[in-house]
C-alpha cells in the first residue's frame, strides 16, 4: 500500500510539470511585445536616418555641380553678387529647395559662397553651404 501511494504522489508530482500556466505565457507575451517594439523603433529611426541621407545626398550633389561650372568660367566671367537658381532653373537642385551663390572678389581672388535650402522653411529641411575660392589667372 505505501508504494502506491508514494507512486501516486510522483505522478500528481508530474502532472503538476507539465505545460506553462497562464502567469508564466503572459509575462512571456509581454517581454517578447518590449523587444519587438524596440525592434520597430530601431527600423523606424533607420528609415528616416537613410531619408536624411538621401536628401543630403541631393543637396551636396546640386552644391557640387554649380561649384563645378563656376569653377570652369573664366576668372573675369564670374561677377560680384548674389544668383539664385530653382529647380526650373537646373534639374539637379531638389524640388522646393533653391541653389544660392554669393561671389565677392577680395584682393586677387573670388571667395563664392554656395548654399542650398528650403525655399518655404529652411529651419525644419536639411540644407548645405560650401565656401570655396578661385584664383586671378596670372
Amino acid at each position: 500500500m505505501g508504494s502506491k501511494l508514494s507512486m501516486i504522489q510522483t505522478q500528481a508530482l508530474v502532472c503538476k510539470n507539465n505545460g506553462f500556466t497562464l502567469l508564466e505565457v503572459l509575462i512571456a507575451l509581454a517581454i517578447l511585445s518590449v523587444g519587438i517594439l524596440g525592434v520597430v523603433k530601431m527600423q523606424i529611426s533607420a528609415i528616416d536616418g537613410n531619408a536624411k541621407a538621401i536628401k543630403y545626398t541631393e543637396l551636396m550633389i546640386a552644391a557640387q555641380n554649380q561649384i563645378e561650372q563656376l569653377m570652369q568660367m573664366q576668372y573675369t566671367s564670374v561677377a560680384d553678387g548674389t544668383i539664385s537658381l530653382g529647380h526650373s532653373d537646373d534639374d539637379t537642385i531638389p524640388e522646393n529647395y533653391t541653389l544660392t551663390y554669393v561671389v565677392n572678389t577680395v584682393s586677387q581672388y573670388k571667395q563664392i559662397t554656395v548654399s542650398v535650402s528650403h525655399s518655404s522653411d529652411p529651419n525644419d529641411h536639411p540644407s548645405a553651404t560650401f565656401t570655396f575660392i578661385i584664383a586671378q589667372d596670372v
